[in-house]
């Protein structure tokens, strides 16, 4: 059989068992498309074991085959995809550690200044401080996003993070969490350390 028609077909089953989480076998198959010599799904079959894996909560394996997408000298969706997955793996790890995660993000950003998921990325650096409570940390990362990329589809959402983290500043007695009680009182306060 032509190639072309194998690869197509392979990644044609890899898809469906990834489109019903059978990601065991869709695992297989995008695997088999790495075989494959001067494959141009080599990429996507990377992105979409990194998903597989992240599905199983195996967020180790999916960190690596995103880290395998952005050092690939093939670039395409998938590798600049994957500079943003890979951030996000180490954001919604930062419950376990946040200054792990803050630390990998802050190297994903040195090593990779110029991506275009760059901002969203200093998002997350910036919530991570918050999350730590490191809040003039958190402040001084938002106004270096509005100032680096004033124009950013994100950066209405900067100036509201700002705006509410100046406000917590300015107040010495606590934190003002906007969750209402049951009863509809005022909500609680957290008084900072």
């Amino acid at each position: 059989k032509n190639i072309g028609n194998t690869k197509e077909e392979l990644k044609e089953l890899a898809d469906r068992f990834y489109s019903v989480n059978k990601w065991r076998y869709a695992r297989q198959f995008y695997g088999k498309l790495l075989d494959i010599k001067d494959n141009s799904l080599v990429n996507y079959a990377h992105f979409k074991i990194a998903k597989t894996f992240e599905a199983e909560a195996v967020i180790e394996n999916a960190q690596a085959e995103y880290e395998i997408l952005i050092q690939s000298p093939l670039r395409d969706e998938w590798s600049d995809n994957a500079y943003l997955e890979l951030a996000k793996t180490y954001y919604t790890n930062a419950f376990n550690d946040p200054e792990y995660s803050i630390k990998k993000i802050k190297a994903l950003i040195d090593q990779y200044p110029k991506n275009s998921s760059t901002a969203r990325i200093k998002i997350y650096l910036a919530e991570l401080y918050y999350i730590k409570k490191d809040l003039a940390k958190s402040l001084d990362e938002y106004r270096l996003i509005l100032k680096e990329y004033p124009h950013d589809p994100l950066s209405s959402l900067v100036e509201e993070s700002i705006k509410k983290i100046e406000k917590e500043l300015s107040n010495p007695e606590g934190i003002d969490h906007p969750i209402p009680l049951k009863d509809g009182s005022n909500p609680e306060r957290i008084v900072l350390p």
